[in-house]
């Protein structure tokens, strides 16, 4: 998973569902104007949120890359033993 799969499919959303998309572009305006402090807190948390989901996504491709390499090797060992 990359930065530009995401900025792929979130385009696609608003590509696709234009009315939902405008409309929740409009709330967090409207909130925005009124009350700017909660949009940066709420900015905040969605911006840790998707760091800590990134980071979990990417530990969890390079791990399964490892357990593919060490199960190619265990199996090539396997072969030649045998």
């Amino acid at each position: 998973m990359n930065i530009e799969t995401l900025i792929a499919a979130g385009i696609a959303f608003c590509q696709n569902h234009t009315i939902p998309a405008v409309a929740i572009l409009v709330v967090i305006a409207v909130i925005a104007f009124k009350k700017p402090k909660e949009i940066f807190k709420l900015l905040l948390v969605g911006l840790a949120i998707g760091v800590i989901f990134y980071l979990i996504s990417f530990m969890s491709d390079s791990m399964s890359t490892g357990i593919e390499q060490k199960n190619v090797l265990t199996h090539k060992s396997g072969e030649n033993i045998e």
